[in-house]
């Protein structure tokens, strides 16, 4: 029998066996693996996230989404300033330390980069204004307008997310356009 979600609090009802079947064909979508940081009061924050695209050139724009719950949500609704450094190679081991509820954002090389906080080692770092946070579901989908953008390893393969599994992707071969 149909549960209700309690942990969004929705009044619909949520079939668990089909919740599960759902998880497990979003875990085989293979995505790469960025850290979104804050500057707090405390130091750096930032967490592991999958969910991120381009969304727009002019005005330059990007997209995320953060579990309704997330600390880091709270921190973007004060600040709305935010850095996304896009993880590669080499870097699971920070992906998998900021995934975690226990984050130890303290063990992180940071560098500042357009004030906002990089992880070093990092591909491609975006400095980012929130725009609008809007409630999605379990989460809330952050639209934000790009202030810079710095390229820092354009050699590197990037690190992914497939299959609840960290690794690289093999660096694609161009396309004649």
């Amino acid at each position: 029998m149909p549960q209700p979600d309690r942990r969004t609090g929705d009044a619909e009802r949520v079939d668990v066996a089909r919740e599960q079947v759902l998880r497990d064909a979003f875990a085989l979508f293979a995505a790469g693996v960025t850290v979104i940081s804050t500057q707090t009061r405390n130091g750096p924050y930032g967490t592991t996230v999958t969910a991120f695209a381009a969304l727009s050139l002019r005005p330059p724009m990007v997209m995320t989404a953060l579990h309704r719950t997330s600390q880091l949500a709270e921190h973007l609704r004060r600040s709305r300033r935010f850095g996304v450094s896009y993880l590669c190679e080499g870097q699971d081991d920070i992906a998998g330390r900021l995934a975690s509820s226990s984050k130890d954002c303290a063990s992180v090389d940071w560098r500042e980069l357009s004030g906002e906080q990089a992880v070093a080692g990092s591909a491609v770092f975006l400095a980012a204004r929130a725009e609008r946070m809007q409630r999605a579901g379990d989460h809330y989908l952050i639209t934000a307008r790009v202030l810079d953008v710095h390229i820092l390893d354009q050699a590197s393969a990037p690190l992914v997310y497939h299959s609840r599994a960290f690794g690289t992707l093999l660096r694609p071969s161009p396309i004649p356009v």
